[in-house]
């Protein structure tokens, strides 16, 4: 890494690994940082530790570790770990000896040694506009500084004020003309931690690929510094922080996908899983973490495309569907038909014509708005489009078999053949999903806090396997539903799709809560645009992450078996996370 550090800094003299060996070895960077290294065993990090620390965090070595994570580059990924455990193994330390919770961390947007200076998203305007799921902030690829300091050589009237050394030796000062930022502090919950630790009395760091989440931004002079009266004439952006403990990503070798043995394309039911096969499986935080951007980036026909193809299948009693037939239906008229597989068809919709759906859920969505609900989204991504209501009309009904069964066909599989079978335009429902998981990012948006702290229920008829109930090493468990999610906010819904005559199933009991820095904990009430609306319907997008929230002992089978209605079950009580 100095090799690459002299490289960088144009140091070609030095730029080779004999040099470095000879002249800046391990040793000389540890003597060269031996000031900063006496600051963080003053309060109280071990000798080794703050060496490490002070090694990794040195800015020219940080700004290798940045890039590399910034560009996927494996290089350096060693020292990246080193560092992130490093930081973390003292803020187990710090908390154990009951430091209290750091302070609000302040550090400055742009110029030499900036937050942008060491990683240039910071300067994004992107940071600040948001996306079209209303996200206003960045994951950060480089170690973040931030100082408390209630001292005029760090707050002016100007703004922040940063000292460097001059020609001369001495200290020059200088007003940074920058927005400042400013750090939130919180207690650590089940979604990661969100307190920086602390580096000396008046500095704190915050790890490699933090969540930076904008939660105000506050107008020049509007805000008062640290130090007690300057009120300086920069922008305040107010930021929460989110990361994970180390390790996070350790699962089961054999978690890959929700059924072991079959799909759920021709026996399964939507708000339940696969009737036949006994033994499930899930996916694990891995494919949560990589999500499904690579696939959905590029769509290769439309929607409408996807279901003019000569597609048939069966439902889980039987019953024979078509592709075309199931589009042509949601793109007329509604109309009412009993004795379907789920039980009347469109009850209380007949005749009601898409656009008139689409009517419906926008108002729905305006009224929610002007409440004050969903207003980090901006109009232009708010509200639904007709194909997205089109895609959830179409899920909501028997279409949902085959989405799901190419959505889980993907994700068992990597590189050019996971690509393969996304782009192929006889199997592909790419479009498909897109549509269907924008509107539920929008429905999910305009919950209230109420509808956002239900909990919401799902059937699986099978059991999971005892490996399930192995915790990773931060004593977590972790399943990831790589298809839609179909759940209900009424339990007995859930309990009518299981499998009877003493036949084992699962409950799931998700715990829903309202946005946080991690992602949603609450699906899309969908029940204004679906063919059944009784089902009481809340969707989940694919690589929705379930934490297992009930007690268990690493290593031993959990959960309690359940007789209730002729159906037996055991329930697992878990909170969603989507992003």
């Amino acid at each position: 890494m100095k090799v690459a550090s002299n490289r960088r800094a144009g140091k070609h003299d030095q730029a080779n690994e004999e040099y470095v060996r000879k002249h800046q070895d391990l040793d000389w960077m540890i003597d060269s940082l031996s000031d900063a290294i006496k600051r963080a065993t003053a309060i109280g990090w071990p000798g080794k530790r703050a060496e490490c620390f002070r090694v990794l965090s040195n800015p020219a070595v940080n700004g290798i570790l940045s890039t590399a994570l910034a560009s996927h580059d494996p290089s350096y990924s060693a020292s990246t770990h080193a560092l992130f455990n490093v930081i973390h193994a003292q803020r187990s330390t710090q908390r154990q000896e009951g430091y209290p919770l750091p302070p609000r961390l302040y550090w400055y947007r742009k110029g030499f040694d900036s937050l942008a200076d060491r990683d240039p998203r910071w300067a994004d305007a992107s940071v600040e506009r948001g996306d079209a799921t209303g996200f206003r902030g960045l994951s950060g690829s480089s170690l973040v500084t931030g100082t408390c300091s209630a001292s005029r050589d760090v707050f002016g009237e100007g703004g922040f004020v940063v000292r460097s050394k001059g020609s001369d030796g001495g200290y020059v000062y200088t007003m940074q003309e920058s927005d400042v930022v400013c750090f939130e502090t919180a207690e650590d919950d089940e979604f990661g931690c969100h307190s920086p630790v602390m580096t000396s009395k008046e500095s704190g760091v915050f790890p490699p690929n933090c969540l930076f989440r904008l939660k105000q931004v506050v107008p020049a002079g509007g805000w008062e510094s640290p130090v007690p009266g300057v009120f300086p004439r920069q922008r305040l952006l107010v930021f929460t922080a989110t990361y994970r403990k180390p390790n996070g990503a350790a699962c089961s070798d054999d978690a890959d996908a929700e059924v072991a043995d079959g799909e759920e394309f021709s026996i399964g039911a939507k708000l339940c899983g696969v009737a036949d096969l006994v033994t499930l499986s899930y996916a694990c935080r891995k494919e949560f973490v990589s999500g499904l951007d690579d696939v959905l980036a590029r769509p290769v026909l439309t929607m409408a495309l996807e279901w003019d193809r000569d597609l048939e299948w069966k439902d889980w009693k039987g019953r024979h569907y078509c592709a075309r037939d199931e589009f042509q239906y949601v793109c007329g008229p509604a109309l009412p038909l009993d004795d379907c597989t789920p039980g009347t068809r469109d009850a209380r919709n007949g005749g009601c014509m898409p656009a008139e759906f689409q009517e419906r859920v926008n108002e729905f969505i305006l009224n929610r708005r002007q409440k004050g609900h969903g207003t980090f989204l901006e109009d232009e991504h708010a509200f639904l489009t007709l194909d997205e209501v089109l895609a959830i009309r179409l899920y909501s009904g028997p279409a949902f078999q085959p989405i799901n069964a190419f959505l889980r066909n993907v994700s068992k599989l990597d590189g050019q053949f996971r690509e393969q079978l996304a782009r192929h335009a006889s199997l592909t429902f790419v479009a498909t999903t897109r549509h269907v998981i924008n509107g539920i990012r929008k429905l999910s948006a305009v919950s209230t806090p109420e509808e956002a702290c239900t909990h919401l229920w799902r059937g699986a008829r099978g059991e999971l396997p005892k490996t399930f109930w192995l915790a990773d090493e931060i004593g977590t468990i972790i399943a990831t539903e790589t298809a839609f999610m179909s759940t209900s906010a009424e339990r007995e819904t859930a309990l009518h799709y299981m499998a009877g005559n003493g036949a084992p199933n699962l409950l799931w009991c998700l715990k829903c809560g309202p946005e946080t820095d991690a992602g949603y904990h609450r699906g899309a009430d969908i029940s204004l645009l679906s063919q059944f609306e009784d089902e009481k319907e809340w969707l989940f997008p694919p690589m929705t992450m379930m934490e297992v929230s009930i007690e268990v002992t690493p290593g031993k089978a959990s959960g309690v078996l359940v007789e209730e209605c002729g159906k037996n079950f055991v329930c697992v009580e878990a909170i969603p996370t989507f992003v």
